[in-house]
């Protein structure tokens, strides 16, 4: 199964609301794929690389934030450091509210689903539509090149640096080719119904992500970053200066 949304948490504390997502996402409307790990590892067969082709596979990656799934030793993270390195979108939906998305992921804006569940999931059902469209796949390169560009301050060695560098550089052509791809849908798009990014819940530990840095014109040692903003057609007229003023009502 391919182009599915793979759901990783921790079966120590959101087996249940995990279940509940599956099914919710796959009933629709809209219909989404699912893959989850109760449901669909087959016995008998290699566990790892199971879970490694799902993550390959994947079209996002969907990182249900509790207590259990954000700490350092969580099988989470193995399953959302796996999909940063094979490139794939992570959308964060935080269930315990007193949770912090990872240091990694901090450019990114989490759904929330700590207080209604019906709420969180017609917002998650907008992003994921969202994501396929072009401007959700510039926002995810937005995202990956932050992450690039945050590991490449970091990188520990010269080949590192070197590998960073070039991705880095690659990100920010296809930023350059998407956008006008963006445009132009922007621009078919009618004025009474905008493309724009979904309503997500605020994360205001995310670094900004600026248009200088996307050009590659910015300094990588001191770049600060955050999420970029999906596109809006403005052009909506209010008034009509040409229409005539109605007519005073006069008493007597």
């Amino acid at each position: 199964m391919a182009n599915h949304h793979f759901i990783s948490y921790s079966s120590v504390d959101a087996l249940d609301f995990a279940l509940r997502l599956a099914d919710a996402l796959t009933s629709g409307p809209p219909t989404f794929s699912v893959w989850l790990d109760k449901r669909d590892l087959r016995a008998g067969e290699d566990w790892d690389a199971q879970l490694d082709a799902a993550i390959r596979t994947c079209a996002a990656l969907l990182l249900v934030m509790t207590t259990d799934s954000v700490e350092d030793r969580s099988v989470c993270k193995q399953e959302w450091t796996h999909a940063l390195k094979h490139q794939k979108p992570i959308v964060p939906i935080r269930l315990h509210r007193a949770v912090d998305l990872p240091f990694r992921l901090a450019s990114r804006q989490f759904i929330d689903f700590s207080d209604d569940f019906a709420v969180g999931l017609a917002k998650l059902r907008t992003h994921l539509t969202w994501l396929a469209t072009p401007a959700g796949q510039l926002q995810a390169l937005k995202e990956r090149l932050a992450d690039a560009q945050r590991d490449l301050r970091r990188a520990p060695d010269a080949p590192t640096h070197d590998r960073l560098t070039a991705e880095v550089t690659q990100l920010q052509q296809q930023i350059a080719q998407q956008q006008p791809i963006v445009a132009a849908a922007q621009a078919a798009q009618p004025p009474d119904n905008p493309i724009h990014q979904p309503d997500a819940d605020k994360n205001t530990t995310g670094a900004q992500i600026t248009d200088a840095e996307i050009a590659g014109i910015a300094d990588l040692r001191g770049a600060n970053f955050s999420n970029a903003q999906g596109l809006t057609i403005a052009g909506v007229v209010i008034g009509d200066p040409s229409a005539p003023k109605p007519t005073p009502k006069l008493d007597g």
